[in-house]
């Protein structure tokens, strides 16, 4: 198992959550640590430095999703494989914190625009591969699978999703607390109508994903815009926005933004649903 040394200044003020992750995202780009080597559990690097398992957490979903790191089912946590070779390549300038990055080499995308919201790079997709292995499985697909199947979605897929949430992100479930939907609308649609009346209020981020206020809209949410800062959606104006049943929040990787909400900044938005009685956080 690697051993990970990373420096935390406690007296600073730079959350302890963005430290890791800047400390491990540096060892990967220095080639510290190579694509394919296995790293330690949250648990064990919250122990070996010293700290909550919060933070560490926040780190690896935020490494997780950029891709820096992927989770491998009743395994662990690896450096990702697939790691741009331009990245591996440069060489931090002296003030990295303050440099642009250095973009790639203009590609051929097909007439996709690259960074476009909710679209994955097709250009990479697997075409063939794919193609062989829906074939062979269509080969052998049983008549039951046919008709209608469970509506909470098919029981094998609901238990691989608990097997990759409990290793790459340390959440603990079970199947049956796991509903397979066609997409992030249909997932909030349903959230709102278990946990918001029509005309309850609902605290949005602003700026936030209009798909969300869509979503939410639809289903009679009276929307609250409430401003987001460097550590996330600020508590303190949500305390003032007035009565609310439920808060949307992106803590991990706000959208648009990007930046992982505080640990500090997480308790209290808990705190603040508690002591409000909210719904829930959708």
């Amino acid at each position: 198992m690697t051993t990970l040394h990373l420096p935390l200044d406690r007296a600073g003020g730079l959350p302890l959550h963005r430290q890791i992750y800047d400390g491990i995202r540096g060892a990967i780009l220095a080639g510290a640590l190579r694509p394919g080597q296995r790293i330690p559990s949250t648990r064990g690097l919250a122990a070996e430095m010293g700290v909550s398992r919060l933070p560490v957490l926040a780190a690896y979903e935020q490494l997780l999703h950029e891709c820096y790191l992927e989770g491998r089912a009743g395994s662990g946590t690896y450096v990702s494989q697939a790691l741009p070779d331009e990245l591996l390549e440069s060489t931090p300038a002296p003030d990295a914190a303050r440099s642009a990055p250095r973009l790639p080499p203009e590609r051929d995308y097909g007439g996709l625009a690259p960074f476009r919201t909710s679209l994955p790079a097709l250009d990479r997709f697997p075409h063939t591969a794919w193609a062989r292995l829906v074939a062979r499985h269509v080969q052998r697909l049983p008549l039951a699978h046919m008709a209608y199947g469970d509506p909470a979605g098919l029981p094998a897929l609901r238990a691989a999703i608990v097997d990759h949430l409990r290793a790459a992100r340390g959440v603990r479930c079970s199947a049956g607390q796991i509903l397979v939907v066609s997409g992030s609308q249909a997932a909030l649609r349903i959230a709102a109508a278990m946990l918001v009346a029509p005309g309850d209020g609902v605290a949005m981020e602003e700026p936030g994903y209009p798909g969300a206020c869509a979503a939410l809209a639809a289903g009679g949410a009276r929307l609250l815009p409430v401003p987001v800062d460097e550590a996330g959606l600020d508590v303190e104006a949500l305390r003032r926005a007035g009565p609310v049943r439920a808060a949307y929040v992106t803590p991990s990787h706000q959208y648009p933004l990007g930046m992982s909400m505080t640990a500090a900044r997480r308790l209290a938005l808990l705190d603040w649903a508690r002591r409000e009685g909210a719904g829930g956080r959708l």
